[in-house]
């Protein structure tokens, strides 16, 4: 498995603004912004850096061996507090300075409230329009009156949406994809 974290001098200001603060924020934006990069990045931060214990959770398995080794190069202590979050609810490590959870709308709000009872900080990055079990989920509207962390919204997208877009138009030649839209998603996202 080819794992590349982007450097932090390769992310935007505003990411390299979020990194900089050592409490606990509220991520939130669409697909492809760098939600999950940014939970990865304070994670190793607070091991790295600030003296801070941190465990960092995802959904699922596969989330949480893609964090494991991208943070194992960076930092092979935060490597070790990694885990998914049915894992990490049977088994929870309590000598935590703050809890770092990706993908925050796919648990429930039960489980939010039993970890902001629990741990002293909690730092999440989520997105409505990316709730994969709606059984499970917990709107960012809760998650933000529950945890009251300062928040940002990530709006550039880095997902490679010109290569996308040409492909769709390559498979589906009928579809109504212009050059305006090409060029459009060639300037605004980078390639």
């Amino acid at each position: 498995m080819n794992i590349k974290l982007p450097e932090i001098e390769e992310l935007t200001e505003q990411q390299q603004d979020i990194l900089n603060k050592k409490e606990a924020v509220s991520v939130s934006g669409g697909a492809g912004t760098g939600k999950t990069v940014l939970s990865i990045w304070k994670h190793i931060l607070n091991w790295k850096e600030r003296d801070v214990k941190s465990f960092l959770i995802t959904y699922t398995h596969s989330l949480t061996k893609y964090f494991e080794l991208s943070i194992k190069s960076k930092n092979i202590e935060a490597s070790n507090y990694i885990n998914n979050i049915d894992k990490f609810v049977k088994d929870p490590n309590k000598d935590i300075d703050m809890l770092i959870i990706d993908e925050a709308q796919d648990i429930k709000l039960d489980t939010h409230k039993d970890f902001k009872g629990k741990y002293q900080s909690v730092s999440y990055g989520a997105d409505n329009k990316q709730i994969l079990y709606p059984e499970n989920k917990s709107t960012e509207e809760e998650l933000k009156k529950l945890y009251k962390n300062e928040e940002f919204v990530l709006i550039q997208i880095f997902r490679n949406s010109y290569k996308i877009l040409n492909f769709i138009k390559y498979v589906f030649p009928s579809s109504n994809i212009t050059e305006e839209m090409m060029v459009y998603s060639s300037v605004v996202v980078k390639k």
